[in-house]
């Protein structure tokens, strides 16, 4: 679970702490984002997406490296490619993220660094027998690295040292968890967890987080099964039947309680040799009888609602999933309606980002944040729980609404016929 994140020179965030955990110091199963369009509610999750992908990003190299091989023009990036997309535009100072986590009971924190396009630090804090302490770091000195590794992260001499002429080949473009990574694909996955400490629960850990956010780089997931990445249609390979068809089970009695005129949710699927075609349908009843549509035919709301299924399935069974404007197309009640079920179900920790105030109605104040700009573009996350309240009567809908804790929308005149008459006007003049 997350406790806490710090980024600087990330997209829009120059510096900015963003601190989940309640007065006890404890992370919330749950937490809501709220703050006005252009804030940075989307940025915080890519922030998450990023920890993901950067793990993962030699073992997809490694894994769909022959599957692209005939299609040049997609890439699978890098390290460096994902820094270049998220580093601020206009700064010259160093790209800094920070993730203090609790993982499998322990206290972890992972940070990186980066000067233009490449990785100079990489240190990762953790739960060291009775105290906690560094586990590893690797520092870019500018003529080589300088590595440490605690005492007892890798037990073989040999494998330790086959690990950092790894980290003098591939390190800077990208990390060390991703060269760690590459090794349960390249090495036998018993071996590395019986010779390190932790290293493969975090990794782990890490590759397990669902995050729902529009891409800003090539999106490459390595999921448990492939269609995972896409619900709705693709290519999957016969011995992977079963599980979708667990899949379509869950789809089928989530959606059936969402809509009354849902019938039934189902998959078709045509042979091709060793694999299968897969396109989820909708049973719906439209003017008295039953119509199959597709779902990529659906409204917006309902293949948003698809799209985050996996999602809310990973926090229900103890999971971490990150959800960026859940409520995108979907009916303020309903999905006030479903979170109202959802959030006390929750096993591991959902955070969402939303524009649905009605949910602050219901939602404890402690479990609610916002991330509030000032006229000069400064920055600053907000509890609403830490508020001090100036009216006590007033609900947490209300008091976001009248601006008591920050984050809301406020515009000056627009005049919109006024703007209208000028274009007009020098549209005619070029003429």
């Amino acid at each position: 679970m997350f406790k806490k994140v710090i980024l600087k020179n990330f997209m829009s965030f120059r510096d900015i702490e963003i601190n989940l955990c309640t007065k006890s110091g404890s992370p919330p199963n749950y937490a809501l984002f709220y703050g006005e369009n252009g804030a940075g509610k989307s940025n915080m999750i890519q922030s998450v997406s990023f920890l993901k992908e950067s793990v993962t990003t030699l073992k997809a190299k490694r894994l769909f490296s022959n599957e692209l091989a005939t299609i040049p023009e997609i890439a699978i990036p890098s390290l460096s490619d994902i820094v270049s997309a998220v580093k601020t535009i206009g700064s010259n100072e160093n790209t800094y993220v920070c993730y203090d986590m609790v993982i499998k009971g322990k206290n972890t924190v992972y940070e990186m660094e980066f000067s233009g396009d490449k990785l100079v630090r990489e240190e990762l804090h953790t739960s060291l027998g009775k105290k906690s302490g560094l586990l590893f770091s690797i520092v870019d000195t500018g003529t080589n690295q300088k590595i440490y590794f605690a005492e007892k992260m890798i037990k073989d001499p040999s494998f330790e040292a086959e690990m950092k002429k790894q980290i003098s080949r591939y390190w800077g473009k990208n990390s060390f968890l991703a060269i760690m990574d590459l090794q349960t694909v390249d090495t036998n996955l018993k071996f590395i967890q019986e010779n390190t400490f932790a290293i493969t629960d975090i990794i782990e850990y890490l590759e397990s987080i669902q995050v729902s956010v529009l891409p800003f780089f090539g999106q490459f997931r390595l999921n448990s099964y492939p269609f995972l990445s896409n619900l709705e249609i693709g290519v999957i390979h016969k011995k992977d039947e079963q599980a979708l068809r667990f899949y379509e089970k869950a789809l089928n009695r989530f959606f059936r309680r969402m809509y009354h005129n849902v019938t039934g949710v189902r998959y078709e699927l045509v042979p091709s040799g060793d694999t299968m075609e897969y396109k989820l349908l909708f049973d719906r009843k439209i003017d008295g009888q039953v119509i199959t549509v597709p779902s990529v035919r659906e409204s917006n709301g309902t293949r948003k609602l698809v799209s985050i299924f996996t999602t809310l399935m990973s926090c229900a069974s103890g999971g971490v999933a990150f959800i960026d404007e859940m409520d995108s197309g979907v009916h303020d009640k309903l999905i006030c309606d479903l979170l109202m079920q959802s959030l006390p179900e929750v096993e591991g920790q959902l955070v969402i980002t939303t524009h649905n105030t009605e949910l602050l109605k219901h939602v404890p104040a402690k479990n609610v944040f916002v991330i509030d700009v000032d006229s000069d573009g400064y920055k600053e996350v907000r509890n609403f729980n830490k508020v001090v309240r100036t009216q006590t009567h007033n609900n947490n809908q209300s008091r976001y609404m009248n601006n008591a804790v920050g984050g809301i929308p406020y515009i000056g005149i627009i005049d919109l016929k006024g703007i209208a008459e000028e274009l007009a006007g020098g549209l005619k003049a070029d003429v």
